[in-house]
């Protein structure tokens, strides 16, 4: 396996190649848009004659590459004194309009775009010489201002693809898979690119219709992405987008069954449809009809194990599913029991053979990268801010106090849905007075005001998915007291706002810009932002990753991130009071005691001629505080979190094995290990190392014996040499002596 890098991927060498076209915007009603991009057209231009700027302006156009022919559409003499205007009998019933044009003054400041031929075109609306766009230019007679103004307009800043992107594109490219898979999952994680890598497959594997559905407030950064993807060659054909919100999707499937039939479709956040409830099935089943689907989701597997079950039916590997196990009751918080410390259920994709057989059908079928668990962290950390996590506990308000456990109307009824869930932790997030309804009481408010200031810098984002009761407020309160410029990003904003919005807090015009459930997934908070504040627990550990992913983006931009402040982020909790309330407190217990026919009822002790008291209020209420272990919503809501997630968590590492895009992380592979109940990958590398550190030893030491053993062959050899040489001398000596000895001997006695 090639390693991964995030940078580029592009070679020293790569000659840099511009990319132009052109976006024609067919239809834009907010939770709809349709875009169709013409990668070459030809060009009329308005011109007259004599005009030394329209014969600039053509000689401009004919040197872009994206223009195939160049028509000069003569509008006579252009006489400046008396304005009088001489015309051909072409295009009779466009001549009004020409002539006011000319009058103005503006003859080459206008350039008609026109349809090629069919074929290079992929829709019978247009046939050859149609006009598709017009272009402005500005008042000058110099090439060089036109030459920029139409490379501004015509030239694309086309994408480059990351090293993981591109592994992506390889993945499933025409190589490995001739004909695409019925259905993709798209798992990068949060803030890694999916919306760019799903656009650059879509493009390679050069299709030239593309469905795409999103979440309404997504679809002005899905139209950005769009026009950043350059077609591959001057001669590509044109290609449609089309992008849905998810209920204008739904509409549009409930008119033509067929809308999907013979296209690629990319589904932004598909844990959407995970339910597999009656309202999403049309939807499915008209994507299953695509050619294929891409999956995009951050967090595949989120509140249950049974989520998966949508991205099988979605994949066609729908004959996996398993049955539904004796005691599984429903799916998300339905099956956790009517508590919050209920039991967990069964899990049907708990047994070891169901998860290998998964494996072996998933795999290759699955594209997963999380720069947290692939790169290194000095990589990471280049592109990628960090973060710092805290919790702040603070105590309940009397008055929400008193509409948890009084007001009937706001007490969970066990059912576990969504909907009674929210209603019942909204009276955490705050509640309005009963008689006078602009008066809210939140413990939060005061919390997060003092966070705000204790981060001291900006910008900051502020997420509750209770808007009217807490934001609202909160907005008003933030702005009193610390000046700053606050907005609100929520349902009720209008479609065509949100993206300039974004666009604004980007820019760092915003200092403190607040979220509620519209803007928890997808968004790009592309500056660098200091403060996440997140009001309450979510519902699901997954749904808390989505909301930290709005701030923690990739970075183009290497920094040293290891040195700037971390982007702190905050989670609050309320626990119920300890101290004793306030004046107004009590008034208010009074007041809902006295006046409230609704929670008569509800309060113990309480008849015709009952006089309320503060004191037995606040009784009472600490009787029901202990009744629930003196623990609330909120407090148990992070435990059965973890609970699921543990629960959960065995399916995301079967994701992160089947997928062949970047090299499956240590960590999972152990994992996977465990589950299948064999030895760690990690484990028999870390033997293998012993084992090879062991003989590497053992090999030094024969190394270093043998070594040992030539230098004392050498020691003995010199001393051996030296000894044969003191022999030698000696012998020599003796020699010598015997020779002086005779001679002596010759000497005394001579013959």
């Amino acid at each position: 396996m090639a390693e991964y890098q995030m940078a580029e991927s592009t070679t020293p060498r790569e000659k840099k190649r511009e990319h132009f076209g052109y976006f024609e915007e067919i239809e834009n009603s907010g939770n709809y848009v349709s875009l169709r991009r013409w990668a070459s057209f030809g060009a009329r231009v308005l011109a007259c004659e004599g005009c030394a700027a329209c014969d600039a302006l053509e000689k401009t156009l004919k040197s872009l590459p994206c223009v195939l022919w160049v028509e000069r559409r003569s509008m006579g003499a252009l006489k400046v004194d008396s304005m009088d205007v001489k015309v051909d009998a072409m295009n009779m019933d466009r001549m009004e309009s020409i002539s006011k044009k000319i009058k103005n003054g503006v003859c080459h400041r206008t350039i008609e775009l026109l349809a090629p031929s069919s074929k290079f075109s992929c829709c019978d609306v247009y046939k050859k010489g149609d006009i598709i766009g017009s272009l402005t230019m500005p008042i000058t007679d110099l090439a060089s201002v036109f030459h920029r103004v139409l490379m501004s307009d015509l030239r694309i800043k086309a994408f480059k693809p990351l090293a993981h992107q591109t592994a992506y594109g390889q993945q499933f490219g025409e190589a490995a898979w001739p004909k695409l898979p019925r259905g993709i999952l798209l798992g990068f994680g949060l803030g890694s690119g999916k919306t760019h890598a799903a656009l650059h497959l879509a493009l390679l594997r050069g299709e030239r219709d593309l469905l795409i559905v999103c979440a309404v407030s997504l679809i002005g950064q899905w139209k950005q992405s769009v026009v950043m993807h350059a077609p591959l060659s001057p001669e590509a054909p044109t290609t449609e987008f089309e992008i849905f919100g998810y209920s204008h999707f739904s509409d549009a499937i409930s008119r033509d069954r067929n809308l999907v039939s013979g296209r690629m479709a990319i589904v932004d956040e598909a844990h959407f449809f995970k339910n597999l409830n009656k309202a999403a099935l049309p939807s499915i089943e008209a994507l299953r009809l695509s050619t294929c689907v891409q999956l995009l989701t951050g967090t595949p597997v989120r509140n249950d194990s049974r989520d998966l079950d949508f991205i099988l039916v979605m994949l066609g590997l729908q004959n996996l599913i398993p049955k539904e196990l004796e005691g599984e009751a429903g799916r998300g918080d339905a099956a956790w029991g009517k508590n919050l410390n209920g039991a967990a259920p069964p899990d049907p994709y708990g047994s070891k053979g169901v998860r290998r057989n998964l494996l072996n059908h998933l795999r290759g079928r699955v594209a997963l990268y999380n720069p947290e668990y692939c790169e290194p962290f000095e990589k990471y950390a280049e592109h990628y801010p960090q973060i710092e996590e805290r919790v702040h506990v603070h105590e309940l308000s009397w008055q929400q106090t008193a509409e948890r456990f009084i007001n009937g109307g706001g007490v969970s009824t066990g059912s576990g849905k969504s909907g009674g869930l929210l209603r019942h932790l909204s009276i955490f997030a705050a509640v309005r007075d009963p008689i006078d309804k602009s008066v809210v009481y939140s413990s939060k408010n005061a919390a997060v005001l003092a966070d705000i200031k204790r981060v001291g810098r900006f910008p900051q984002v502020v997420y509750s998915r209770f808007k009217e009761n807490l934001l609202q407020p909160l907005k008003l309160l933030i702005e009193s007291e610390l000046g700053v410029k606050v907005e609100q990003l929520d349902g009720s904003t209008p479609a065509k706002m949100r993206q300039p919005l974004l666009n604004r807090f980007n820019a760092g015009k915003i200092d403190v810009l607040l979220i509620c459930a519209v803007g928890s997934e997808g968004l790009d908070l592309n500056v660098q932002v200091e403060g996440l504040h997140i009001l309450e627990p979510q519902r699901n550990v997954p749904e808390a990753q989505q909301i930290v992913g709005r701030v923690v983006r990739y970075s183009k931009v290497k920094r040293d991130w290891a040195n700037v402040p971390k982007i702190q982020v905050v989670k609050y909790v309320a626990k119920y009071p300890l101290t004793e309330p306030d004046q107004s407190a009590r008034v208010f217990l009074v007041n809902m005691i006295m006046k409230i026919p609704a929670v008569v009822s509800g309060f113990k002790g309480r008849k015709e001629t009952f006089n309320a008291d503060a004191k037995l209020i606040v009784k009472y209420l600490r009787e029901c505080i202990e009744d629930e272990g003196c623990k609330t919503d909120e407090e148990t809501t992070a435990k059965r979190n973890d609970q699921k997630y543990m629960r959960t968590r065995p399916l995301d590492v079967l994701l992160w094995m089947a997928s062949t895009t970047v090299k499956t992380p240590e960590k999972f592979e152990d994992e996977w290990a465990v589950m299948m109940g064999v030895e760690r990958p990690s484990e028999l590398r870390a033997k293998a190392e012993i084992v090879k550190e062991e003989e590497k030893k053992k090999e030094q030491g024969e190394k270093k014996k043998r070594k040992c053993e030539e230098e004392e062959r050498k020691i003995m050899y010199w001393k051996n040499r030296e000894l044969r040489k003191e022999l030698k001398i000696e012998k020599r000596k003796g020699i010598e002596e015997r020779k002086a000895e005779r001679l002596l001997a010759h000497k005394l006695h001579p013959k």
